[in-house]
């Protein structure tokens, strides 16, 4: 056997960090606990998911509901999804798994071509138990592919930089790009800084024709992916929601002031100690700083090392991430989910610089042995931190399946209503299938959202059935469901013809009102309720003797404790 390939079986051959695969399971269960515990939708999820209900394949490229953006690719394969399982939490959430889930083993390979030892163990453990890893891998929303587009384009990009001569990681490269920006719209800013890091390799390449041509053709397919990306997805949706998401993403644009430069410079400060950098844990106002210290050191030491390529791969990215935020486009920081595709690099960055830390004061130790004791020390004790705050993220779900009680609340009605409705009477929604709209701000906020999508998963059939038909001919009672946020306020005279067209035909025997739940962000002014008014309806030719109720007539009543 030659050396090379002798060489090649013993790196093969080469025990496994027990610590890597521990992590890389830890981050796993973690993941599928969260699917399996089946969270209620959340408004952020239920905005996307109306729009899937009632469109076909091409419809997806049309404006989104409720103000959304997402890339078309993405929205294809949700669709998709859909069609095949049908519409549950499962289901909305099934991509998002199998992208968190890639997400791990990909950073595992990602890791091990830039690191190794102690800096790799330590990156591992802060990416596999991060919560907000184990989190958007179980929600119907696009930044898990964000992940794992940002660590396969990186993969891929480092396997080339590293053996140039293995053409056919360009190939894949090439292949993977277009459809990684499809896919997620922070792949742009990934294969930017590739794209310069290709450059930075051609610069110092023997054969440098072929570097930059190399690096020509992939600028181009980077470019003309996007473009097409942007005619294609991107302008249909912004156009009618980037007044309202740059409303939304306020905090999260540069603020560019001449007049006072340490807006920015306090800015940038609080941005990068924030939510940003929240791995393995973290948040807003500072709470992140030891990470980002830990990352910066790390940026140093590549800096010193002039690693210049992995430097720009790492950087780059956040440039053109700050540029389109300085243009409104696109938010930077504010919140974790925007910067998932930076997790990597965070990561890594941390845990290399956290290495560095852990020999503080041991370095010039004058007892070379006890400084090594006293390091293995402070390394098992991370270890140990971080093995332990996956369970405690596991536990908490167990505890609390839910993100908020007014999500909880709204599905536990679903739950019971629908079905419930159903077993001796025609149902119908006012909105959805009688199509009365007596408020139309209700319909623009995340409650009704949640109602619909909700709808959708609990009423079965029904949200498949014929549009009841409102006529002489009804025979069968009808139950009428009908949404309302209570400070939107309806127009009585819509509501008031409404139900004297139905007392044509049915006479109202009671109404029955329900509290849905309570929904609240910051981008809203103020807390809203809502609730679901039951109308039970009898036809007028089966009407109960005696019975001389008016559709005014309202009966108060409480959601069940219990769904059954």
């Amino acid at each position: 056997m030659d050396g090379p390939l002798r060489s090649r079986w013993l790196a093969a051959l080469r025990p496994v960090d027990p610590w890597i695969v521990a992590f890389i399971g830890l981050g796993a269960l973690a993941q599928l606990t969260r699917y399996l515990l089946r969270f209620p939708l959340w408004d952020d999820e239920a905005f996307l998911a109306v729009s899937y209900f009632d469109r076909n394949f091409w419809q997806m490229l049309q404006p989104l509901e409720y103000h959304q953006v997402a890339p078309l690719l993405y929205l294809w394969v949700q669709w998709s999804v859909m069609q095949l399982f049908g519409v549950n939490e499962y289901s909305l959430r099934l991509f998002s798994l199998v992208c968190g889930l890639s997400s791990l083993g990909l950073f595992g390979w990602v890791s091990g071509q830039l690191s190794r030892g102690i800096p790799r163990r330590l990156a591992v453990g802060m990416f596999c138990v991060a919560y907000p890893v184990t989190r958007y891998a179980v929600e119907a929303k696009q930044y898990a592919a964000d992940l794992m587009v940002a660590l396969l384009l990186t993969g891929v990009a480092i396997a080339l930089l590293k053996r140039s001569d293995r053409r056919h990681w360009y190939g894949v490269l090439l292949v993977l790009t277009p459809l990684g920006i499809g896919l997620s719209f922070p792949a742009v800013f990934v294969a930017g800084g590739i794209s310069l890091a290709m450059a930075c390799a051609a610069l110092r390449s023997k054969q440098r024709w072929a570097g930059w041509l190399a690096w020509g053709a992939y600028s181009g397919v980077v470019l003309a992916s996007f473009a097409a990306v942007f005619h294609v997805s991107a302008a249909a949706q912004s156009a009618d929601n980037l007044e309202y998401l740059r409303r939304c993403w306020a905090d999260a644009f540069p603020p560019l002031v001449i007049s006072q430069p340490w807006l920015l410079a306090k800015w940038l400060l609080v941005t990068h100690t924030s939510e940003m950098f929240s791995y393995p844990i973290g948040g807003a106002r500072g709470a992140s700083v030891i990470t980002a210290v830990c990352a910066a050191v790390g940026a140093y030491q590549l800096w010193r090392q002039r690693r210049w390529e992995w430097l720009l791969m790492c950087l780059v990215p956040l440039g053109l991430n700050l540029i389109a935020a300085a243009l409104h486009r696109y938010p930077y920081g504010a919140h974790v989910r925007f910067a998932l595709y930076f997790a990597p690099w965070v990561c890594l960055l941390a845990g290399a610089g956290l290495t560095r830390c852990l020999w503080i004061g041991l370095r010039g130790h004058a007892d070379a042995r006890r400084g090594e004791l006293l390091f293995q020390t402070r390394l098992q004790l991370v270890l140990g931190l971080l093995a332990l705050l996956a369970p405690i993220t596991m536990v908490r779900d167990v505890m609390h399946p839910y993100k908020t009680p007014g999500d909880r609340q709204a599905r536990d009605l679903a739950r019971w209503m629908w079905p419930a409705l159903a077993r001796d009477a025609d149902v119908a929604c006012t909105k959805t299938d009688l199509h009365h709209v007596f408020a139309p701000y209700t319909w623009e906020w995340g409650a009704s959202a949640l109602y619909l999508s909700n709808q959708r998963i609990y009423a079965g059939p029904a949200s498949r059935r014929q549009a009841v038909m409102v006529s002489s001919n009804a025979k069968s009672p009808l139950r009428c469901v009908h949404f309302r946020n209570t400070k939107a306020h309806e127009d009585p005279q819509a509501v008031a013809a409404w139900l004297d067209h139905m007392r044509q035909y049915y006479s109202c025997e009671s109404v029955a009102t329900f509290p849905h739940g309570q929904t609240g962000n910051q981008y809203e002014m103020a807390q809203h309720t809502s609730v679901i008014d039951i109308y039970h309806f009898v036809p007028l030719e089966t009407k109960i003797p005696g019975r001389t109720a008016q559709a005014g007539d309202r009966t108060e009543t409480q959601q069940p404790s219990r769904t059954r």
